[in-house]
């Protein structure tokens, strides 16, 4: 039952209260001195908070329960958001059932299983201090209990509901026993149920509770760039209100009460106050003012540089829920809005206790300042820490020394993240907050660092020297470090007292404990010092104050940032720590580290020092790209970019190109360059601070770009060439029969990055097209440490493999594909080299990245699902997230075919060919997939039921996911940019 257990669910007693075919009983004393009034508050805006969780699927979520403004029969509407709970419920204060008047909530949409509890609550609307009912086989009884302590607060006048459900043949999920506490004048303040099925619990407790704020959200819904006019945008799925419709430039204005709030955009053809097309559904997150916002359905066409960076990020968080490289590539940002930060400091930790304060050069490497062209550098520096990495030559007096720090230089410098950024750029206050990688921090031109980088340094100080420390950061962007008995502040390195913080501490942490209230991080019982910190410098609870940008998009950042692996953990370490440039292998701590992504080339080159396999680089290209989307930085070049794509490609780039020299021209030469080993991919962010590049840098960077500015109808690759002596890396576009591309972020070409103009003579290595993924073809620029590569390495199946290469064949006829290694290149055509691949055996998908092609997200390949449409709703399966219409997503149903009749079963109305069509298991709780249960109602019932659902317009749909997840996603798009996909939910 665990599958049907995520489906939205009416419980048989609220079917058979609508039939009339039963109905309470009384058993005990009537009347008495008690009102169902005073203890059950439907003033709008009334909202209690819960911690709730349910043991048997592992969920937990804190939901906002509020009572709403409305317009219907009903006496009340309640709205329950949180991060996986979206529902809202409706009832009755005094229903007149068989003589007895009861207070009951019959009626709703309760998304995930633990809302239908409040289904069961029921009382009678004048009760004394002791009585009994029964009420559709359910039995409940009421005592008056006094003050009770709950959730740390004492509450007065409580009463006490045991209910016993097992009679009633309400399922598995439902049917065991437990009890609800009431407190008067505040509502359900606690509830406890078990199951008799297999003791399994869920539990409610009282959090918070208030007088929430009434706000008006206003917006635009979008759909693929167009404004949607008469859309219906409602807060709930029912007949109840509180709705607006969409202007002809796709406006609405509601109004709600709280401060988490869902909005529903859907279509209601019969006029009836529900939504019978429902479009998806918009989470809006600690909601503290008005707000207006843009809703996107479809693929996100940003006008401007804010609506560019705002895409990215919406982008970024939707798809991390399930697609992990997405993931990565947030963490590859180092944004502190993940669930995990304290990867940021195991990443730095790399470096700092393994390579630059054990291999030598690297103090040479700190004080080499502002990119300018050094003759010493090459001798002094880079080939030193090459040198240092080949022997193994360790602590010889040049490497880096926390004695030597320039403590000075840095704080006299010491500047805001945003003052590295163009006037231009727009940052999110907490979103783009980085702490970032701080090596390359410390690099920062002029000595300039910022705050919260100088804090990070005298942590890894302090820590270097044996101390227990931890970090703490604050809302405005500054940071300190706490020692078992003193506070530091880094700027002046005097220990200060808690008064002295500047900003709200929102976030605690070392290398393992994390306390972070707003990714709902507590880590403080398994960690004494974390729990001394914070209660000695934090306020409890506290949260950064975010916009409303911030706000719509945390919960899936929350969601999809979660590490779920010690190999998830170690992938966000190696991402976090740039170790994706050409040279990284040759120090064997990061050998040790990234090694496990290519376990044959690691055994293949055991300890040698050499470069890089290009297979890891070509999966951190594509992670540096969507690192990079996420910089303030990229949204500006994008917005330059846009300005000019109507003219050319060439006039485009070149654009972007004057703004890039602009940011980053040495002042010694017309390059962007600046020194650095290249052991480490900085990126675009990294570059704002230090200024530290190279072709490969400057190629990720700009390739980012050109994807950001998202342009109809063209094709976005970046290539490494080869032109007989080096390599290159280049970043460009096609579009009809133009073409052009970027050199090192300031020279501009009128020809394609796969020909590359006079850069190079033939595609080497590494091939990426952010539409279409990437293909490398040799290992690395020195040999002597792998074989040639037989067939390429990709993250796509064979045909896709096929599709790519047809792809560069068509953008550029005389392109030819090298194998091998550079000393002993082998070169052919593209025809040639498919000709080679297709006639061995080669394993096409030893590393997916990107999904396969997937428009409507359901987890079904296109090709797959086809152009049929069985369920005649005008959608053909490939966009249709419920392929045959009987209120189960494709997405839950799979292609498997559990009855064997030839029919997978997302297009099957009997998966399990029971009887009872999927539909009907879906209205009473039966498994769609297990014949062996079946619904025990004799199904001449079900047309009763059917028709008693459409009169009371009570809409059934699906709108969890088997994991409890939010269902909304997003794929690549096929012009090189994301596609966002809110997944359209029908009744």
């Amino acid at each position: 039952m665990s599958k049907v257990l995520s489906w939205t669910l009416r419980t048989l007693s609220v079917l058979c209260l609508g039939l009339g075919i039963c109905g309470p009983a009384m058993s005990a004393q009537d009347g008495g001195s008690y009102l169902a009034a005073d203890y059950f508050i439907t003033t709008p805006g009334h909202g209690v908070k819960y911690d709730i969780s349910d043991s048997a699927n592992d969920f937990h979520d804190s939901v906002w329960v509020v009572s709403q403004a409305h317009d219907s029969s009903w006496d009340f509407v309640f709205t329950m958001n949180g991060l996986t709970l979206s529902s809202s419920i409706g009832g009755t204060l005094a229903r007149n059932m068989g003589g007895l008047t009861l207070t009951v909530m019959p009626a709703g949409a309760p998304i995930g299983n633990q809302a239908k509890f409040f289904w069961l609550i029921c009382l009678p609307t004048s009760f004394a201090s002791v009585q009994a009912w029964e009420y559709f086989s359910t039995l409940y009884s009421i005592t008056a209990v006094g003050n009770m302590e709950v959730g740390g607060q004492n509450f007065n006048d409580c009463v006490r509901i045991d209910i016993d459900t097992t009679s009633a043949s309400l399922g598995s999920y439902l049917e065991g026993t437990g009890y609800y506490i009431l407190a008067r004048g505040i509502g359900l303040v606690k509830s406890e149920f078990t199951r008799a099925s297999d003791a399994s619990t869920v539990s409610y407790t009282y959090f918070d509770h208030g007088q929430q704020p009434l706000h008006t959200i206003t917006g635009t819904i979008l759909q693929d760039c167009e404004p949607l006019s008469n859309v219906c945008v409602q807060l709930h799925n029912a007949a109840w209100g509180i709705r607006d419709v969409t202007d002809n430039d796709g406006r609405f204005s509601i109004q709600a009460y709280g401060l988490e709030i869902v909005v529903r955009p859907g279509y209601d053809s019969n006029d009836d106050g529900a939504l019978d097309v429902f479009l998806g559904e918009f989470a809006l997150h600690n909601v503290t003012q008005d707000m207006d916002t843009s809703l996107g359905l479809g693929e996100i066409c940003p006008q401007n540089v804010e609506e560019i960076h705002n895409a990215a990020w919406r982008n970024a968080a939707q798809n991390s829920i399930w697609n992990p490289w997405y993931k990565f590539g947030i963490y590859a940002s180092r944004s502190l809005a993940v669930k995990h930060p304290e990867v940021y400091l195991q990443a730095d930790a790399v470096w700092f206790e393994q390579i630059v304060t054990v291999y030598g050069g690297w103090q040479g490497e700190y004080l080499h300042r502002d990119r300018l062209n050094d003759d010493h550098y090459s001798t002094d520096v880079w080939t030193h820490i090459i040198d240092s990495f080949r022997y193994e030559t360790q602590h010889d007096g040049s490497e880096f020394k926390w004695a030597d720090f320039h403590w000075t230089d840095h704080r006299l410098n010491a500047t805001a993240q945003q003052d590295f950024y163009d006037d231009d750029a727009v940052l999110h206050p907490w979103l783009d907050l980085r702490l970032p990688m701080l090596w390359n921090a410390l690099k920062g031109l002029e000595w300039k660092a910022p705050y919260q980088s100088l804090a990070e340094a005298l942590y890894f100080q302090l820590r270097d020297e044996e101390q227990p420390v931890y970090l703490l950061l604050t809302d405005a962007g500054r940071g300190y470090v706490t020692t078992a008995a003193l506070l530091y502040d880094p700027l002046t390195g005097d220990s200060i007292s808690k008064d002295s913080i500047q900003g709200n501490t929102v976030l605690v942490m070392d290398q393992e404990s994390v306390w972070y209230p707003l990714m709902e991080r507590d880590d403080r019982s398994a960690d004494a010092g974390l729990q001394a910190v914070v209660a000695a410098y934090c306020t409890e609870g506290a949260t950064p104050n975010l916009n409303s940008f911030e706000m719509s998009v945390i919960s899936e950042l929350a969601e999809g940032t979660r590490l779920e692996s010690p190999r998830d953990r170690d992938l966000a370490v190696v991402f976090a720590s740039r170790f994706g440039n050409e040279r990284s292998w040759r120090a064997q701590p990061i050998r040790n580290l990234t090694g496990f992504l290519m376990p044959e080339r690691y055994a293949e080159c055991g300890d040698r020092g050499t470069d890089q396999t290009y297979e890891i680089t070509a999966i951190d290209m594509t992670i540096a790209d969507m690192a990079n989307r996420l910089s303030p930085a990229a949204a500006v070049l994008a917005g330059t970019a846009q300005a000019q794509w109507d003219a050319s490609i060439e006039s485009a780039l070149e654009a972007m190109a004057e703004t890039y020299r602009t940011w980053f021209r040495r002042p010694d030469n017309n390059l962007v360059y600046g020194e650095y080993p290249h052991i480490w991919l900085p990126h675009l962010d990294d570059k704002a601070i230090s200024g530290v590049g190279n072709c490969f840098v400057e190629a990720s960077a700009m390739g980012a770009a050109i994807a950001l500015a998202d342009m109809p109808d063209s094709d976005v690759w970046v290539a490494n060439w080869w032109n007989g002596s080096g390599g290159h890396v280049i970043a460009g576009a096609y579009r009809d029969n133009e073409a052009a591309t970027v050199s090192n972020g300031i020279e501009v070409y009128a020809q394609g990055p796969l020909w590359g103009g006079d850069q190079g003579t033939l595609s080497l290595a590494v091939v990426y097209s952010p539409a279409r993924g990437f293909m490398n073809t040799g290992h690395t620029c020195n040999g002597y440490c792998f074989e040639p590569l037989a067939y390429p390495f990709v993250n796509l199946n064979c045909d896709k493999t096929v599709e790519f290469l047809d792809a560069m064949a068509s953008l550029e006829p005389g392109c030819t594909v090298a194998t091998g290694h550079p000393n002993d290149v082998a070169a052919m055509s593209i025809s040639n080299y498919l000709e080679y691949i297709e006639a061995g055996s080669p394993t096409c998908q030893p590393f997916l990245l990107l999904p396969e092609a997937d428009e409507d997200l359901d987890g079904i390949a296109d090709e797959v699902e086809g152009d049929d449409d069985p369920d005649h709703d005008g959608l053909p399966n490939w966009r249709d997230v419920d392929s045959d219409g009987d209120g189960l997503l494709d997405s839950d149903e799979g292609v498997d075919d559990v009855d064997s009749d030839g029919l997978p079963n997302y297009l099957d109305l009997d998966s399990d060919n029971d009887g009872a069509s999927d539909h009907q298991e879906l209205l009473y709780g039966s498994d769609p997939y297990d014949a062996a249960d079946s619904p025990p109602m004799p199904l001449v019932l079900w047309p009763l039921i059917l028709l008693f659902l459409a009169f009371s317009a009570r809409e059934i749909h699906v709108l969890s996911t088997p994991s409890g997840g939010r269902s909304s996603r997003g794929s690549w798009g096929s012009r090189g940019c994301f596609r966002v996909g809110e997944r359209g939910r029908r009744s």
